[in-house]
């Protein structure tokens, strides 16, 4: 949805930086979690990159999540993702190690 709205726009093709956290299970074992950097060429002086805070166990949810989160941000998907996204698992926020 977020390419189709950037192509139609003339505004580039989204760019995706995926930016991982480690952090520690309820175990005491490493974890990566994941959230990703989206950037809109015709959009970035503007608005400059977007990125969600909520990190995702999986790096193809983390930007599917990053994508929708755009176009929250940019008033073209107003909370219509939410619902999508409540059986994805979600870590808490917890600081990176």
């Amino acid at each position: 949805q977020l390419e189709q709205h950037c192509a139609k726009q003339n505004l580039g093709q989204p760019v995706y930086e995926p930016v991982t956290l480690l952090t520690k299970d309820g175990g005491g074992r490493d974890l990566q979690l994941f959230v990703v950097k989206v950037t809109i060429p015709g959009l970035v002086d503007s608005y400059g990159p977007f990125q969600p805070q909520q990190p995702y166990l999986d790096m193809e949810q983390a930007q599917e999540y990053g994508a929708l989160f755009v176009l929250n941000q940019l008033g073209l998907c107003q909370q219509q993702f939410l619902p999508h996204f409540a059986n994805i698992p979600m870590m808490p926020m917890v600081p990176p190690v």
